[in-house]
């Protein structure tokens, strides 16, 4: 580009034309340039005082806004300094945390060691509390644990003042715990004696939700545990004698079926002898005892083994559950030592005695030999159990019974000798009425018989040789009628006899009147 048109482009000109179309005669630079000076130092001079206006104004408004900007930055000022304060708070702050972190390092490795110690030497107040106040339940036990651990537990710790302080706290803590135990067993001892109609059952039970309260007390107090111990057996003898004497009282309430006189030669026995299948369902009965309520109310007569079934099934129920309470609650489950049955139960046993020698006078001899079996039968299930407490009671019945039997087996023998002997003699060929009696009779002692070591057996065999003795001098026939009336009385004994329920002694006596009818048979 050339100079001319640079200058052009520079200097401005009138009506946007070009300088060749406004000016068209030449004119010389210098006088351009030197006009075009003039007016631009008017044009600076006049843009110079706009621009100072200007600055004035704006210096103006700029003090105004300094002024208003003083305050702020005061206030910034005052905010950079208390950034900077907070900065150091928060640097000593967190030299202040790692320091807590150091520290609580420590601490908790600190306690992490001695919380094991502190726990062993400390009592918390809500176990004394419990020991205190709390009711003796199964929960309550608990705390004796808590103490048995503690006692245990000061024998490895070293002789210190906490070591004594502890050892001073189990201690009060343990009598009183003693204290409590004994109350509690005292009163459930008392309830056993009050007027009101406490079961024994229900309290017993209560004590054997909380049986480890008087081992705790034994361990602790044995003195105190043996008093208690003896007060309750004392209690329980009290209380089964006034039971039993009222529930005798009931029983003799009873209208009994008495037999007064020997059944062999009784013409009004036929009822006597055809009811002895039914008499003998009371062996396979599991009846519980009769109500004493219905016993003084109850309007029908009763066989004498059904009675003495009753109180026997009393006696032998009540005295299960409390030699398994007794042995549990105050034994552990060990069979050490049984006087305390014979002190708590000597009364009831003697009670029984007598009552079995009151029902005991008959002739009953079924009677008689059932209330033996029904005593068999109590040993029996007693030594299931493994309850040894009423061996001796049992065998002191049987020593009862079996010589009473005896006596009744002589009484039939003698009736059965007087009516075949010093009545009529058979004329005919017939059985005699009284065979049919001793077939039945004798039949009915087999079918109880179950140990041929018992004096049962003697006597059904003295029995049976008694009246083949009478048999054979009841008649007044000779020669082939004497064989054959002989035959007739011997066959109706064993088919009465092959109608029975078979055992061993059953099937000697069944062969050895089967040899008899034999021996007659060819006439």
């Amino acid at each position: 580009m050339s100079a001319l048109k640079s200058l052009q482009q520079i200097l401005p000109l009138k009506n946007d034309q070009p300088l060749d179309e406004l000016n068209p005669t030449p004119i010389s630079t210098e006088l351009s340039l030197e006009h075009y000076r003039a007016s631009l130092q008017q044009s600076n001079n006049e843009n110079l005082a706009k621009c100072v206006s200007q600055f004035e104004s704006f210096n103006h408004k700029i003090k105004e806004h300094k002024k208003k900007l003083i305050v702020v930055g005061e206030i910034i000022e005052e905010f950079s300094n208390e950034l900077n304060n907070l900065s150091s708070s928060l640097i000593s702050l967190e030299q202040q945390s790692n320091s807590l972190s150091k520290d609580s390092k420590l601490q908790r490795s600190i306690t992490e060691r001695l919380n094991p110690v502190i726990l062993d030497l400390m009592i918390p107040p809500e176990i004394a509390r419990s020991v205190l106040q709390e009711d003796i339940t199964p929960q309550w036990l608990e705390n004796l644990k808590f103490i048995t651990e503690k006692r245990q537990l000061l024998h490895t710790l070293p002789e210190t003042k906490s070591k004594d302080q502890l050892k001073e706290g189990i201690e009060l803590l343990q009598d009183k715990a003693i204290e409590r135990i004994r109350d509690f067993i005292i009163l459930q001892i008392r309830m056993l004696r009050s007027s009101s109609k406490s079961s024994s059952q229900l309290i017993q039970q209560k004590l054997l939700e909380v049986k480890d309260a008087f081992q705790f007390l034994l361990s602790h107090h044995q003195k105190l545990a043996e008093q208690l111990r003896s007060a309750y057996v004392y209690t329980m003898r009290w209380y089964y004698q006034s039971k039993f004497s009222k529930y005798l009282y009931a029983l003799e309430k009873l209208q009994i079926r008495r037999v007064d006189s020997a059944v062999l030669g009784d013409n009004k026995a036929g009822e006597y002898f055809t009811l002895f299948e039914k008499r003998f369902e009371i062996l396979h009965s599991d009846q519980s005892a009769m109500p004493s309520q219905i016993a003084e109310t109850s309007p029908f007569s009763y066989w004498v083994e059904f009675v003495f079934n009753q109180f026997s099934m009393a006696v032998v129920d009540n005295v299960i559950v409390e030699y398994l309470f007794t042995i549990e609650f105050f034994y552990q489950g060990e069979e050490k030592d049984n006087s305390w049955a014979e002190e708590m139960f000597k009364n009831v046993f003697q009670i029984g005695q007598e009552f079995l020698t009151y029902i005991s006078n008959t002739l009953d001899a079924y009677g008689i030999l059932f209330i033996i079996r029904l005593v068999q039968k109590s040993q029996a299930k007693l030594h299931e159990v493994h309850i040894p407490v009423l061996d001796d009671y049992l065998n002191s019945l049987l020593l009862i019974l079996w010589p009473h039997f005896t006596k009744i087996v002589d009484a039939n023998c003698e009736a059965m000798k007087r009516t075949m002997l010093k009545g009529k003699k058979a004329t005919g060929l017939a059985p005699i009425s009284i065979t049919q009696q001793f077939a039945q009779f004798f039949s009915a002692l087999l079918e109880l018989s179950v140990n041929e070591a018992e004096p049962l057996i003697s006597s059904i065999i003295r029995l049976r040789n008694e009246y083949e003795s009478y048999l054979m001098r009841s008649t007044s026939l000779s020669g082939t009628e004497k064989e054959i009336f002989l035959y007739n009385n011997y066959f109706l004994v064993l088919s009465v006899l092959k109608n029975q329920t078979s055992n061993s002694f059953l099937e000697e006596q069944i062969l050895h009147f089967q040899t008899l009818t034999d021996a007659y048979t060819k006439h």
